[in-house]
């Protein structure tokens, strides 16, 4: 489900104006922190919300033009049907996504008859993320 929400939000930030280049997710390392700094911009006009949101991750678009992603000139956006809140994925759109996939992590440590090696454990995880 990580894999997959990073994704997620990394063409949507694409999507929305930001000049990033989609890492390659099948890299196990690396590729978290180079050039993530745009999931730190954060929405300042939602005066309801204890904390601001990131604004890739609940931008559809801009309702003001010309889209700056500098944080002080962000704009208003439309929300779109990833988050909400920054905080919660909206359910219609990625919850079964992440009903399944915590189905499958659990399903890791407590299918099948006796203990599991860590390794065997980490190997199914990743078949879970994949």
């Amino acid at each position: 489900f990580g894999n997959f929400t990073n994704q997620i939000l990394w063409h949507n930030a694409q999507h929305i104006g930001y000049n990033v280049t989609i890492p390659d997710f099948t890299k196990t390392d690396g590729w978290e922190k180079q050039g993530s700094e745009f999931l730190l911009h954060r929405y300042q006009h939602i005066k309801r919300m204890r904390s601001a949101p990131s604004i890739p991750m609940v931008c559809a678009y801009h309702i003001e033009q010309p889209f700056s992603t500098k944080n002080e000139t962000a704009g208003q956006c439309f929300f779109n049907r990833i988050s909400r809140d920054g905080m919660h994925w909206c359910v219609e759109t990625i919850g079964s996504r992440y009903s399944a996939s915590i189905a499958c992590l659990l399903g890791c440590v407590y299918n099948g008859e006796g203990s599991h090696s860590i390794a065997e454990v980490r190997s199914c995880e990743q078949e879970c993320n994949d």
